[in-house]
């Protein structure tokens, strides 16, 4: 190995250290910048799937009512 491998192969080593250290600052000074509130997210997932629940019911009320309607004609 030549002296320019080993000093490049040291640059390397030292700039990825560096950058590994800028990221974790980043992580650090970002941390709790995003908070998830569970229950919201429970109540919305919650209305959708009630309201998906009562319109598939509603389609089958309707359909039924239509071929309960033509039967008698």
């Amino acid at each position: 190995v030549s002296m320019i491998d080993y000093n490049n192969h040291k640059t390397n080593n030292h700039r990825n250290r560096l950058m590994k250290n800028e990221a974790q600052k980043s992580e650090k000074s970002i941390a709790g910048a995003i908070k998830i509130n569970e229950k919201e997210i429970v109540d919305h997932l919650s209305q959708l799937v009630r309201q998906s629940v009562a319109d598939t019911i509603n389609s089958l009320l309707d359909a039924e009512a239509d071929a309960i309607c033509q039967a008698g004609r």
